[in-house]
């Protein structure tokens, strides 16, 4: 049984999330432009995207304690 094209996005879109967390510790707030997420106890917790988006790269608004 093969994924679906959505279930391989959403697997991407989380290995993506965990290599920027990594590279970036420092980070609590970042954005794909698509979503914005905020990093809670470890977590990152994204609102929803909006139906037209282009993701792009992620990038971090906002370090801890700024």
């Amino acid at each position: 049984m093969h994924k679906s094209a959505a279930a391989k996005d959403a697997a991407q879109v989380q290995r993506n999330m965990e290599a920027f967390l990594k590279a970036e510790p420092a980070c609590a707030e970042f954005t794909d432009q698509c979503s914005i997420c905020k990093v809670d106890n470890g977590q990152a917790i994204c609102s929803t995207p909006s139906i037209a988006r282009i993701r792009k790269d992620y990038v971090c608004t906002r370090k801890s304690g700024e």
